[in-house]
């Protein structure tokens, strides 16, 4: 008979003809099955040139130029050109009463009004009075006893005593004057050595 030949007996035809072309085509090392081409050509290429190029070259090019860059030039600039031109209208946003913010009056804050620290005592804060929370009584936590700061006692902290946020009315970023970072120079943290948090 001259019915059509089954979809099996095509398919020899088909792969060894267009697919098949198409393929060796597109990776004619692969389907010659010279891997060791590729590696000792492109890929070789790549890892031995240009990975070695960015590790060796790149990256010590960040870190003595760049990273001191920013930190004895961009930072300066952050805190002279940027903060104060963000936190008008950010700090504006922070700090709105009665909006869904950290210092809204109704919503979770992280201070209340008139406490000099992080949270409010049975405010639905970040930890009420009582909980295994950030700084309860006996517990490792970020502030020591008797302290309303980040910081232990003779550090300069992210908010003066008074200040019920991260901004001082006249310092218009999260450290006080004087200061290039988050961290003092010989710290390694938020905290200072000898501190648990």
């Amino acid at each position: 008979g001259q019915g059509p030949m089954p979809l099996s007996g095509q398919e020899p035809m088909h792969l060894s003809g267009q697919e098949l072309m198409f393929q060796s085509a597109g990776n004619p090392v692969l389907q010659s099955g010279g891997d060791s081409v590729s590696s000792s050509g492109e890929e070789s290429k790549f890892q031995s040139v240009d990975e070695a190029k960015f590790h060796s070259f790149d990256e010590s090019k960040f870190r003595p130029v760049d990273e001191v860059k920013f930190h004895l030039i961009d930072a300066a600039k952050l805190h002279d050109v940027d903060e104060p031109k963000l936190n008008p209208k950010e700090e504006a946003k922070f700090r709105s009463v009665g909006g869904p913010t950290f210092h809204s009056v109704n919503e979770w804050k992280f201070s209340s009004l008139g406490e000099p620290n992080v949270h409010s005592v049975g405010g639905p804060t970040l930890e009420s009075t009582g909980d295994p929370s950030f700084h309860s009584a006996g517990h490792p936590k970020f502030y020591s006893a008797g302290e309303t700061n980040f910081h232990p006692a003779g550090e300069t902290n992210f908010h003066p005593a008074g200040d019920t946020n991260f901004h001082t009315a006249d310092n218009t970023n999260f450290h006080p004057a004087g200061d290039a970072n988050l961290q003092p120079a010989v710290d390694t943290n938020f905290h200072s050595a000898g501190d648990t948090n």
